[in-house]
């Protein structure tokens, strides 16, 4: 089920179409007025360019970045470290292979399988990136 932080985030980020206005009787947490079984439908139904766009925002702020910071051509060690995560997150959210992910970074797919080897070989890295990829794509938390 969907916790209020995740309920809230994702009433900021859908567009108003996806939202139902009115408020579930059913619900018991009063202050969440849209049916969320409607919502994730919404939410599944969304392209993947939208939820690759939040997974890459998700990782930025993960480091206090911008998604657009990531997309420039800095290569401070935070910057690579938080681009890196963003690829990963990016390419299992959206089911993309190197060479898209790549072109959505402005990257080489060999810069991409990089970062993602490097983020799967790190543990705690790893973590993080699979619980941003978790609150994405709404599966059990």
């Amino acid at each position: 089920m969907l916790t209020d932080e995740q309920a809230a985030y994702w009433t900021r980020r859908l567009p108003r179409t996806y939202a139902d206005k009115q408020p579930c009787e059913q619900h018991e947490r009063k202050k969440i007025t849209f049916n969320v079984r409607l919502l994730q439908r919404a939410v599944n139904s969304m392209p993947a360019r939208y939820k690759g766009d939040l997974a890459i925002e998700k990782a930025a702020k993960q480091y206090g970045y911008t998604p657009e910071a990531l997309m420039q051509p800095i290569r401070s060690r935070t910057i690579v470290r938080a681009r890196s995560l963003a690829m990963y997150v990016y390419s299992k959210v959206t089911g993309a292979g190197a060479s898209a992910t790549g072109r959505r970074f402005g990257k080489d797919h060999s810069t991409v399988l990089h970062s993602i080897n490097k983020i799967e070989k790190c543990p705690a890295l790893k973590k993080v990136g699979d619980d941003i990829v978790t609150h994405v794509l709404w599966l059990k938390a």
